[in-house]
């Protein structure tokens, strides 16, 4: 819960990146793990989006991972119709260290599913292979249950979080 990961850029730089594949027309996607590097992605989309609107049917911005996220992110994801492109697969794997490793406060927004679908966001899912199992229906099962595959936790973990099979 102390720690924070690393960005491969910062602010400046990332917003110089977005706005250059913006200002082309092209569909951005960011690979965004954690509050800060989340935080500074949608900002960068922003300050694109602000300096040459365009309507956001036509944007398409996508996030990927955008996992571990706070109530200021919830915030701005409601004013940008971000597409979420979350793996699912990580909370049936994780699940055994994920709340020792981002503490109690935080648990809740580690693959927020369930939040960002309340939001009327767009979401879509992936494998993020090889790092998960690239079998669609060991994303749904972790989406629906939120469970390990190993049986642990069956009453799921962060079960306010789930979405269900047809969701």
């Amino acid at each position: 819960p102390q720690e924070t990961g690393t960005c491969h850029y910062d602010q400046a730089q990332l917003d110089q990146m977005v706005k250059a594949a913006y200002d082309r027309r092209l569909q951005i996607a960011v690979h965004a793990i954690g509050d800060r590097a989340v935080e500074m992605t949608l900002t960068a989309l922003k300050r694109a989006h602000d300096a040459n609107p365009r309507p956001w049917e036509q944007v398409r911005f996508r996030l990927t991972h955008c996992s571990l996220i706070n109530d200021r992110i919830i915030a701005m994801l409601r004013e940008m119709p971000v597409i979420v492109d979350m793996q699912p697969g990580y909370v049936s794997t994780n699940i055994h260290w994920s709340d020792d490793r981002v503490g109690p406060d935080r648990a809740p927004y580690l693959f927020a599913w369930r939040t960002l679908w309340d939001l009327g966001l767009t979401l879509c899912g992936s494998s993020d292979l090889p790092c998960e199992n690239l079998n669609p229906l060991v994303g749904v099962y972790a989406v629906e249950t939120r469970s390990g595959y190993d049986g642990y936790l069956p009453q799921g973990w962060q079960p306010q979080e789930r979405l269900t099979r047809y969701e």
